[in-house]
């Protein structure tokens, strides 16, 4: 898991810049317990979540907001933590042979060549080992792919240049979500139990399906808080 207080009690910065927003929560480690150091939101204008706005001048406003956020919110440094939205990821499924480790990232990184349409290096990879499934009378390992462009990977520390943060560690956002749950489970029972989080943003809805501390499904539906929004307002002769 990655360790998001290493330097001292105060963590780093959680940052979320999504399709509505940005959210930012910092927070402080006693013996116990977790604690809430600052926290804050700003929203985007109407026209920027129309799509009428200019990409640049999306990015300048937000760079301005994180400023204020920064100055009024109590935030301590500039060290962030962010993640890469689902939409801009790909993901695929695989069922592998089992084997060591080491054999599994290389097959990792050839599977991922072989799958996805662009080129792709070991930092630009992340997976997820599922767990067993039987095929035919074969067992295999299923293994959850996920990589990024690295026009993707530019154009979001670019981003994070622009509004004068400090990236430490970049994310998938999937695996960002369930993290909140998977420190809580911690019995021996957790192990069999299922966990499913569903969260449903503005213009995509990401499904998370897990076994104990162990996510086994990622999906992105393109149903979402947009979708609901205007079917209301069609309903109630809004639009």
């Amino acid at each position: 898991m990655l360790n998001l207080f290493r330097k001292g009690n105060c963590g780093l910065i959680g940052l979320d810049v999504g399709a509505e927003g940005i959210r930012m929560l910092q927070l402080e480690r006693s013996k116990v317990r977790f604690g809430v150091v600052a926290a804050a939101r700003w929203h985007y204008p109407p026209n920027a979540l129309a799509g009428d706005m200019d990409p640049a001048e999306r990015r300048r406003l937000a760079a301005g907001a994180i400023d204020e956020m920064l100055k009024k919110g109590c935030f301590r440094g500039r060290n962030v933590v962010s993640c890469i939205r689902s939409d801009s990821m790909s993901v695929k499924n695989v069922r592998l042979p089992h084997m060591s480790p080491e054999e599994l990232a290389g097959a990792v990184e050839f599977e991922c060549q072989e799958r996805f349409g662009f080129e792709v290096t070991s930092d630009r990879i992340h997976y997820i080992e599922a767990g067993e499934v039987r095929q035919g009378t074969e067992t295999r390992d299923e293994v959850i792919l996920m990589a990024v462009t690295e026009e993707v990977i530019e154009e979001h520390l670019e981003m994070l240049a622009e509004m004068h943060l400090r990236s430490v560690h970049i994310d998938a956002e999937s695996t960002a979500l369930f993290r909140a749950y998977q420190r809580l489970l911690r019995r021996a029972q957790d192990e069999a139990s299922v966990t499913v989080v569903v969260d449903i943003g503005l213009t995509s809805t990401r499904v998370m399906v897990a076994r104990g501390p162990t996510i086994v499904l990622i999906k992105t539906v393109d149903i979402a808080g947009h979708t609901f929004n205007e079917s209301v307002a069609k309903e109630l002769g809004l639009g």
